[in-house]
Parts: C-alpha cells; structure tokens; sequence
C-alpha cells in the first residue's frame, strides 16, 4: 500500500485467472515458434545433406550413405518428430487458456467453446488410442506409438504381477 497526496492506493493485482491465462497463452505462442524454429532448421540440415552431389554414382552413393548414417547417429528425425509435438502441446495450452478465460467472462460462450473444444479432444484422442487397439488402424502417428508403448509396457508389468502372485500363491 502505497500513498500519493494523502491517498491510499492499492498495488493492482490480477486476478489469478489472468495470470493463468496469460502463463498459458505465452507458453502456447513460445511452443508454437519453437515449433517453427526447429522445422526451419531441420529444413536447412536435410538441404545441407542433399547438397554437393558428386557425379561419379559410386562416390555420390558413398557420400549419400555416410550423409544418412549421419543424420540417423544426430537423431534428425527425432528432433522432427518435436516439431508437430510441440504444435500439439502449443494447441491443447492455447484452448485451455482460452476456455478458462471465457468461464470467467460468459457462461454461455464458455459453453459452447467448451463443447466443440471437448469434441476436437475426444477426436485426437480417438485417434492417437485407437492404433493402439487395432492392428489394422491407419491413424499412425508419433505419439499414438507413444500411446501404445505405454499401453504395453503397462501391460507387460501387469502381467509380470500376475505371473508372480499366481507364482507365489502356487508355492504357498
């Protein structure tokens, strides 16, 4: 509290939805330009990798060959498969920032944002599962194979359990 001409004034202070909001949107709008950043650097490496071409076919195979085995060795394709990652991770802040933001403005614009944000959530979740369930499922992607390495490797430990404990009431 501070005072000016013998008036007391307050220090403003947001309210904590806004800070939220605003933690959300920035982190959203830095993920998305992060996102662009490594897409345009990945562009430039992979053109980097293309360029020089000698004429001579067995030469120009040998430099190909040691230019991918270079890619695969500084995991080019691992730092690609960030770029629609963090566009994701940037989308799913931004629309949680922006339905907590309407809550706190109109309830009724909340609500149907909510509902069609729900909607697209329930959609890429679909899509991410599924191939996890169904072998014959076209909708891979990075992180559905993230999603079904969970799903085993929680399977596989489940299923360790059981082993043990059908084990061990066998043995008891």
């Amino acid at each position: 509290r501070t005072t000016q001409n013998d008036v007391s004034v307050d220090p403003f202070r947001p309210p904590t939805f806004v800070v939220v909001v605003n933690c959300l949107w920035f982190s959203s709008l830095i993920l998305s330009l992060a996102s662009a950043s490594i897409a345009l650097l990945v562009k430039q490496w992979l053109q980097e990798s293309r360029d020089g071409n000698l004429g001579d076919s067995r030469l120009s195979t040998q430099l190909l060959q040691f230019r991918m085995n270079c890619i695969k060795r500084w995991k080019v394709r691992e730092i690609t498969a960030l770029v629609p990652f963090l566009l994701q991770v940037a989308l799913m802040t931004f629309l949680v920032g922006l339905i907590l933001l309407l809550w706190n403005l109109h309830t009724v614009v909340a609500a149907v944002s909510s509902a069609f944000t729900g909607i697209f959530i329930l959609l890429f979740l679909g899509v991410t599962v599924l191939p996890s369930i169904r072998w014959d499922c076209s909708y891979r992607s990075p992180q559905a194979l993230l999603v079904y390495t969970l799903i085993r490797a929680i399977r596989n430990k489940v299923t360790d359990l059981l082993q043990q404990c059908i084990k061990y009431c066998s043995e008891h």
